[in-house]
């Protein structure tokens, strides 16, 4: 019997047994209030273990990385380019990465909802950790699209590319967004936050760049990709544009992906969007219950409604 089905007669017995247990002593109402704790509990039981399992194997198959060289994740080999920063917050993120301790309960809902050969858009790829973990998942017949508007981050997810020949990881030099209008931005001196959002920020490099807009829509349906399985998007306070240029897709009746997104604040209008697009906010942390931003930088998982 498979594990996730063996799972679900279990809990389904534990169930019955308590509801009938509990009906000679309890309302209706304090019986239902049993079950729902229950579901928690029970969620947390199955995933902790699953969960912490994965983030020992991660640490045992990545190594420290080291200013100048490769590490490894999942059996993909991620470069570190010369041009990238090798001091404060981004060699901070670089030791989680090597440690296997970054972002690990979304790294780890993207090897679980993503199937061998599908497509992964990573929008906000950065160095590109996320995509080299989605293509060790999807295997050489997958997809992985991964867009970045900062030349350094670009840079190295051609060398990711580069070093990985064997799979189809398509760097986009892109500033994804509503419209396919060009957008000036000046990178900042730490790779770790770029934002379109906040172009200047004052912290900059003091150079402006000028990149290709474009909109996931435009991208799709332009077949430069299938259909996606799964979308990461991570663009420090850029999210609305970015749904609202993916709207259009949506739109045609298409299958709706899961998003993994990091959403900056608390914003009103952006829930409203993502309610208008046929999604429930959802936390990445077991037992994925509905969520709502914190007004701080916060992960969600974008399920589509009734799912």
């Amino acid at each position: 019997m498979r594990p996730d089905l063996a799972r679900a007669v279990l809990a389904n017995a534990v169930r019955r047994h308590l509801y009938l247990a509990a009906r000679c002593s309890f309302g209706v109402k304090e019986v239902r209030e049993m079950l729902q704790k229950l579901r928690v509990w029970a969620a947390l039981a199955f995933w902790a273990p699953e969960l912490l399992l994965s983030l020992v194997v991660q640490r045992v198959r990545t190594t420290r990385p080291v200013p100048g060289r490769i590490t490894r994740v999942g059996g993909i080999e991620l470069p570190l380019a010369p041009s990238l920063p090798r001091e404060g917050a981004f060699l901070e993120y670089l030791t989680q990465i090597g440690c296997g301790t970054y972002e690990p309960c979304a790294i780890h809902l993207v090897r679980k909802l993503l199937p061998r050969g599908g497509v992964f858009f990573d929008v906000g790829a950065n160095i590109g950790y996320f995509s080299a973990v989605a293509a060790a998942r999807v295997g050489p017949r997958g997809q992985v699209h991964a867009f970045d508007v900062d030349p350094r981050c670009v840079e190295n997810l051609r060398a990711l590319k580069a070093r990985n020949p064997r799979y189809d990881i398509r760097p986009v030099h892109a500033a994804v967004g509503a419209s396919s209008e060009p957008v000036q931005f000046e990178p900042r001196a730490n790779c770790t936050w770029t934002s379109l959002r906040d172009a200047t920020g004052g912290k900059g490099s003091g150079e402006r760049v000028t990149v290709a807009g474009i909109t996931l829509s435009e991208y799709i349906l332009r077949g430069n990709a299938a259909a996606p399985h799964l979308l990461k998007i991570d663009v420090e306070g850029f999210e609305h544009d970015v749904l609202r240029g993916l709207r259009p897709y949506l739109e045609r009746g298409t299958r709706r992906p899961p998003i993994l997104m990091e959403i900056a604040g608390d914003s009103s209008s952006l829930r409203d969007l993502i309610v208008a697009l046929g999604y429930d906010i959802c936390s990445t942390v077991p037992p994925f219950r509905s969520a709502r931003s914190s007004g701080r930088v916060s992960n969600v998982l974008l399920v589509p409604s009734g799912r």
